[in-house]
């Protein structure tokens, strides 16, 4: 009958008792260091100043930041009343800290009024 050796034991005991998941690598986040919001015509400053917060200094999953912080600085314009609004992502910028810069390309379009719900 053959022995494995002591320390192979041991690793494998250590292995088996880590519940699934816990093992796995977490996902990479990223922090946001500062965002600009470019437009040919001049931009509302009410949900420019709003995307500008929320997005200072917050970690974000690097994977998805590009689509999903288009995705939430249109639904800040939205929110606004420029329910016509289209966001693009055009720049990611790694400053030397290790966070991000972030570019977006804004066409506000129409600001709606609702007169009656």
């Amino acid at each position: 009958m053959s022995r494995l050796p002591g320390w192979l034991v041991v690793a494998g005991f250590a292995l088996g008792c880590v519940p699934r998941g816990i093992a796995q690598v977490a996902p990479a986040t990223v922090q946001i260091r500062h965002i600009t919001l470019a437009s040919a015509l001049p931009l509302p400053s009410i949900p420019a100043e709003r995307a500008e917060r929320y997005f200072t200094h917050r970690d974000f999953l690097a994977a998805s930041l590009k689509d999903e912080s288009a995705r939430m600085v249109r639904r800040f314009f939205i929110r606004a009343g420029y329910l016509e609004a289209t966001v693009r992502a055009t720049r990611l910028e790694r400053a030397h800290d290790g966070t991000l810069d972030l570019q977006f390309g804004v066409n506000a379009g129409p600001l709606y009024h609702y007169s009656q719900v």
